[in-house]
C-alpha cells in the first residue's frame, strides 16, 4: 500500500478525479455491452454461425476448425498498389 502525503483539499481532488475515472469506466463498459447486445441481434444468421465457430475453436476440434473453413471463404492477397487501384475505382 502507498501513502500519499497530500493537503486535505488535494486529496479531496484526486478522488474526484478518481471518481470520474471509474465513472467514465462504467459508462464506457455499458456501452460496449449495449452496442454487441445491438451486433447480435442484428447479425445475420451466417455471421452468427461463424461466430460461434471462432469461439469454438477454443478447446475444440478438428471438425470445429474444418467447420469454420466451410463457413468463411478464403482471403484474397493483393499488393499494396492492387489495393490502392481498387480505392481509387471505388471511390470514383
Amino acid at each position: 500500500m502507498v501513502l500519499l502525503a497530500c493537503t486535505r483539499s488535494e486529496g479531496r481532488g484526486r478522488l474526484s478525479e478518481l471518481w470520474i475515472f471509474v465513472e467514465s469506466a462504467k459508462r464506457f463498459l455499458l456501452e460496449h455491452r449495449r452496442a454487441f447486445h445491438d451486433f447480435w441481434l442484428n447479425a445475420s444468421p451466417k455471421t452468427r454461425n461463424v461466430y460461434q465457430s471462432v469461439a469454438n475453436l477454443i478447446g475444440g476440434t478438428e471438425d470445429d476448425v474444418v467447420r469454420l473453413e466451410g463457413l468463411i471463404p478464403p482471403f484474397r492477397t493483393v499488393s499494396a498498389e492492387q489495393l490502392f487501384i481498387e480505392h481509387r475505382r471505388d471511390s470514383r
